[in-house]
């Protein structure tokens, strides 16, 4: 049953009550299949439609989900940030033939001509209705990084095989082009568009101590944040051997792993069993981000793999100081010395040096989240994302 918001009512309908669009605008509908509270590719959907030109498109939402996800929010953020025109639609397999009935019927409701989809469920789904509703195609690749054995043998092969048959491919960093086109796309329909926030919404303020209460964290007590799922591509155990490093020098910190995922209970034992239970928190998911940024004193990202990822735009905007691993995504989005500090990958000795030298010296703190926000404002303000993506879709529809 699709749940659509509209402001503060919430109501539960099959298809979205309200007018039909007006047929001068270009009807958009993003598509993403996803479990539990998500990750980054959420806040850049549920962000583009505050942000699109409702003069010229109409934006819909539709997230497939399973009916049994009791910890998928994405509905409630939606309500939250005022989004109209969301729906969630249970998925109840891997080819539920009752969603794909009631998503043609919001393709052919709402007269969608362009379907932007976000990974290899929606793409799939997308390109089956294809034959039964007549539209231009557009995915975003937020980056194949999943460990798990079934995603890269068979999930992460079928995306690679769906996007030969999409009109326009976005990636979010210049350095997926090679592995895009490697999978038979024309290099002409690969377009970097890089993940965006909205610095008004990101910005600091006033820390709440009231955050530091409710996770038992000593109100004196320097905090050192990580934000992401739980998962292996994130290496926090390359993070808890760097804060072994940093501890024997300072006692006067805490370790704050913010989210959830397939490696938490792992997580929780290492850091035990390295003896780091009294330092550092695990207070699961936080459904505005804000709120811990404003805590931290350092941000902290130790991954392998990543596309370019939302937290440290985030951490950026909100003027936190940032420690992190040289992935290609992160590469693109900082310089070593200017926004941030690097560290080579699985290098807790790098990052517990760079960790110290933070704590330490003031005055390049304050000149790396300067140079930070400044960066973010020029290079990833999401009003400015959005204008390319509107320019792409009225290119698509030859306007």
């Amino acid at each position: 049953m699709g749940v659509h918001f509209s402001h503060n009512d919430t109501r539960t309908c099959p298809v979205p009550l309200g007018p039909m669009n007006p047929s001068t605008k270009i009807n958009v509908l993003h598509l993403r299949s996803s479990r539990g509270k998500g990750g980054g590719p959420e806040k850049t959907i549920l962000f583009s439609a505050k942000e699109i030109d409702t003069t010229e498109f109409n934006l819909h939402i539709v997230y497939l989900k399973s009916p049994s996800d009791k910890e998928f929010d994405i509905a409630e953020r939606a309500q939250q940030l005022q989004v109209e025109n969301f729906v969630a639609i249970d998925d109840r397999s891997q080819l539920d033939f009752r969603a794909l009935k009631q998503l043609l019927r919001l393709l052919k409701t709402h007269k969608i001509d362009i379907l932007h989809c976000h990974g290899y469920k929606s793409n799939f789904y997308g390109l089956l209705l294809s034959r039964f509703h007549k539209m231009k195609f557009i995915t975003t690749c937020h980056g194949w990084v999943s460990w798990r054995w079934k995603d890269r043998l068979v999930y992460h092969r079928m995306d690679r095989f769906f996007l030969r048959f999409f009109q326009r491919i976005l990636i979010v960093t210049e350095t997926m082009r090679n592995e895009v086109v490697s999978c038979g796309v024309p290099n002409d329909h690969v377009i970097t568009i890089c993940n965006a926030i909205d610095s008004d919404y990101f910005k600091r303020d006033k820390s709440d101590p009231r955050i530091k209460e409710d996770l038992s964290i000593p109100q004196d007590c320097l905090v050192i944040g990580a934000v992401g799922r739980l998962e292996k591509e994130k290496d926090l155990p390359t993070l808890f051997e760097a804060a072994r490093i940093v501890l024997k020098q300072r006692q006067d910190l805490r370790f704050v792993i913010v989210g959830h995922g397939s490696q938490e209970s792992h997580l929780k034992r290492l850091a035990a069993d390295l003896g780091l239970r009294d330092h550092i928190v695990f207070p699961g998911h936080f459904q505005d981000i804000r709120r811990v940024f404003s805590i931290m004193d350092i941000y902290v990202l130790s991954s392998i793999k990543e596309g370019l990822p939302n937290t440290v735009i985030e951490a950026m905007a909100m003027e936190v100081p940032i420690v992190a691993t040289t992935i290609d995504g992160v590469k693109e989005a900082v310089t070593d010395g200017q926004e941030a500090l690097l560290a080579p990958q699985r290098a807790p000795g790098r990052l517990a040096e760079h960790i110290l030298r933070l704590l330490q010296d003031d005055v390049l703190r304050g000149r790396l989240v300067t140079s930070a926000r400044t960066r973010v404002a020029e290079e990833f303000s999401f009003a400015k994302r959005m204008r390319k993506i509107e320019k792409i879709y009225a290119s698509m529809m030859g306007v």
